[in-house]
């Protein structure tokens, strides 16, 4: 199923994925986005994957342009599981960067995993603690 999904993706075929009660009443911008959340949580090994602070973050439009193109960009260079017409992703989203100009955004092998220090991971740990169980 997941590879037929990603299938879907790369051929940009949205409206496959969406409820067909829908017809063609749904933000293609939106599924897409939420589709490239919903690959990037399905990691091979489970320290790839994100939190779900991260996912809510991300699905805020908050560095998922970020996430995508750096899981994208491995994905092209080792599986070529990506299709080029993907890069022109028209999300933006700026890095946060601190003082010394490091860029302090997640990397998808940990490299830089202090997304701790991030001003809206609090706000989402915060929204996880007090969601209904």
């Amino acid at each position: 199923m997941l590879e037929w999904v990603k299938k879907v993706q790369q051929e940009k075929k949205m409206e496959e994925l969406v409820d067909k009660e829908l017809g063609s009443n749904f933000c293609r911008i939106e599924v897409g986005e939420m589709l490239q959340v919903a690959l990037l949580c399905t990691q091979f090994l489970p320290a790839h994957c994100l939190k779900m602070s991260k996912v809510v973050w991300m699905l805020k439009g908050d560095g998922l342009a970020e996430k995508w193109a750096t899981t994208h960009s491995h994905c092209n260079s080792t599986m070529s599981l990506s299709h080029p017409s993907n890069n022109n992703k028209s999300t933006t989203s700026t890095s946060k960067h601190d003082e010394s100009g490091l860029n302090r955004s997640s990397s998808m092998f940990g490299t830089t995993m202090d997304e701790d220090d991030d001003e809206h991971f609090l706000d989402s740990y915060a929204m996880e603690l007090s969601s209904p169980r």
